[in-house]
């Protein structure tokens, strides 16, 4: 028979083939099919064994606090909005890519006990995301054009690419003072963000050069002047290669641009329009946002354009599930801020100190990014922004509990990677 451990470590290296697959995407086996696109179809194996793990054990280990209820009330407040969904099936759908993050951070959170394995999981993720930019900076060098990367739109993978940049960025200014771990992770940093630039999706890369730039004023004015030399370089690059696609695009920001302009003049204004017209406190429901611009009234406001989503996150988060979504989305804004600070002010660990400046560099973007996008409709990315969460939160949890930290777990070598 098993014991607790043992079930517990399987759990580890189950969820950490489950990371693997958030970071890498889909992969292709010969002429049989792929796996990966939808990671979440792995979790109920582990979903039973951590049931039967909490029940044996009686215990969650980890501190319940306002920020775990608030997300339980939520998980409820999402799971039966499907009810007054305008369509079933587009509120199912929206349901399911709720729950695979949410079931993913919770699976990580009730395996996870110390420092070493909360580190095995970030190199796992970080392997999987190198690999898969050499993946796609090779696509585009043979002239495959923008790069998704397996995700539905280039400006989701963007978004995605966010969260490993803003690990690495963190982890390469104040975790380690050894030169050739700093120089093995300024080279994936380099790969990951090269891999950025070729999905030339403008918003992300703006949100991304602002991120870094404003965390550098915040904290220190050393990385200020470094930032400045390196976006200085990157803009004289875009400009000396005037005819490369990806320097043609990134130069039409601007408010002549016709994506800047729908959203402002048409996208934002009938988005405001649904959500005034209906229930103000929990929206439309899950899925509503395309059923509801099927309306000539708001057909007109957006001059027959069919969009995906709002493109804002707080919009969106309005039309579809209310002040309540809005709310409970600037609430997770708040605490992952708090959270990230705590980490990189007051811990005297230099990793966990690492993980706060990536959560800070990694908010500020998203957050950015959140004005003009909107890519919480897919799993993937809900499952990788759930994933830095879940590092921020129990990294915050350890440093908090030093006897967390001295728990020695063989075959886990904290130092593979980062």
């Amino acid at each position: 028979m098993m014991t607790n451990e043992k079930i517990r470590k399987f759990n580890i290296y189950y969820l950490s083939f489950v990371t693997f697959l958030v970071a890498f995407g889909r992969i292709s086996i010969w002429d049989i099919g792929s796996l990966g696109k939808h990671p979440e179809t792995f979790l109920p194996v582990c979903i039973i064994t951590t049931l039967y793990l909490l029940i044996k054990e009686q215990k969650y280990p980890w501190p319940i606090t306002l920020r775990e209820k608030a997300f339980l009330v939520y998980a409820v407040f999402s799971s039966i909005s499907v009810f007054w969904g305008l369509e079933y099936n587009k509120s199912m759908h929206a349901l399911r890519e709720f729950w695979a993050a949410a079931a993913f951070v919770i699976l990580i959170a009730c395996n996870v006990r110390n420092n070493n394995e909360l580190k095995f999981f970030i190199n796992v993720f970080i392997a999987g995301v190198l690999i898969r930019a050499c993946f796609s900076i090779v696509e585009y060098f043979q002239g495959i054009g923008t790069i998704s990367a397996s995700f539905a739109h280039y400006n989701v993978y963007a978004n995605f690419l966010i969260v490993p940049i803003s690990l690495l960025l963190g982890t390469f200014l104040y975790d380690s003072k050894n030169v050739g771990k700093k120089l093995f992770i300024l080279t994936i940093f380099v790969l990951v963000v090269f891999t950025l630039f070729i999905t030339m999706s403008r918003a992300t890369i703006v949100a991304m050069m602002l991120s870094v730039i404003v965390f550098s004023f915040l904290t220190n004015k050393k990385i200020l002047v470094m930032a400045f030399i390196s976006i200085l370089m990157l803009v004289v690059i875009i400009y000396a290669f005037p005819n490369n696609e990806v320097s043609r695009r990134i130069r039409t920001v601007d408010w002549e641009d016709g994506s800047l302009q729908c959203r402002v003049r048409s996208i934002w204004p009938s988005a405001i329009e649904m959500y005034k017209d209906h229930n103000l406190v929990v929206g439309s429901g899950p899925g509503a946002y395309n059923i509801l611009l099927g309306d000539p009234v708001y057909r007109k406001i957006t001059q027959g354009r069919i969009h995906p989503h709002a493109h804002n996150v707080i919009l969106h988060a309005l039309v579809t599930q209310g002040l309540t979504g809005a709310v409970m989305y600037i609430f997770f804004i708040i605490q992952v801020a708090w959270l990230s600070w705590q980490n990189f002010r007051f811990s005297s660990d230099q990793y966990f100190k690492a993980l706060g400046a990536g959560g800070i560099i990694w908010l500020i973007a998203h957050v950015v990014a959140g004005i003009v996008h909107f890519e919480f409709q897919h799993s993937r990315f809900n499952m990788s922004v759930g994933f830095l969460v879940i590092v921020i939160t129990l990294s915050y949890y350890l440093w908090k509990s030093p006897g967390k930290m001295e728990e020695k777990n063989e075959g886990f070598n904290s130092n593979s990677l980062l």
